[in-house]
């Protein structure tokens, strides 16, 4: 009798593997080389927006402490352009300290997830930034006394810049990320079947 339920039990098993696709090692490797190359070309992107942003805040600091042209608005863009890079920085830094293939897939979703929220923040940041800005330079150098053509300008230039900022952080690194984070909840569900 025990030897007739061992074999039903045998056989129910030996079907449910049957029905499951055996793991192949090589999709492991796929995601985690996937995964690696996203995060790689994050950190590129990265290394590269902060380069730029470097490079533009120079002229900044140069006219505003250099030359003595004190001007409030440019005075206040380069004060608070440094920690907006420093922040860059650390994210970089976080995001090259992100090992696919050596740190367990739980940790590295984790940190893959708190990237995610932090970009979503800086997207909400720097909209808000911007619009200030946009708000209080109009408010400082009464554009609504200009021509027309200036006034409309002035409008159309911000909303490009504002819609640039949007852009690279949503399409280039949100996005990114959520192909990331799609990539290691593939590869957190085959490890667990094995």
């Amino acid at each position: 009798m025990e030897l007739d339920d061992l074999k039903k039990s045998w056989n129910l098993m030996d079907e449910r593997l049957k029905d499951k696709e055996l793991i192949n090692e090589e999709d492991i490797n796929k995601l985690i080389h996937k995964a690696g190359k996203g995060i790689s070309d994050l950190s590129s992107f990265s290394t590269t927006v902060i380069v730029i942003s470097a490079l533009l805040i120079l002229p900044f600091i140069v006219i505003t402490l250099f030359m003595g042209f004190i001007d409030w608005f440019y005075s206040t863009v380069a004060i608070l352009a440094f920690p907006a890079v420093a922040w860059d920085i650390y994210t970089n830094i976080y995001l090259r300290r992100t090992r696919v293939d050596e740190m367990p897939t739980v940790q590295v979703i984790a940190r893959i997830n708190r990237l995610y929220r932090w970009s979503v923040w800086e997207s909400v940041a720097g909209i808000v930034f911007m619009l200030t800005f946009a708000t209080l330079f109009f408010i400082d150098r009464q554009i609504w006394h200009l021509s027309t053509f200036a006034v409309l300008m002035f409008f159309v230039s911000w909303v490009i810049g504002i819609g640039v900022i949007y852009w690279l952080i949503q399409y280039k690194v949100i996005n990114r990320l959520r192909d990331i984070r799609k990539n290691l909840k593939e590869l957190k569900e085959l490890k667990e079947l094995e």
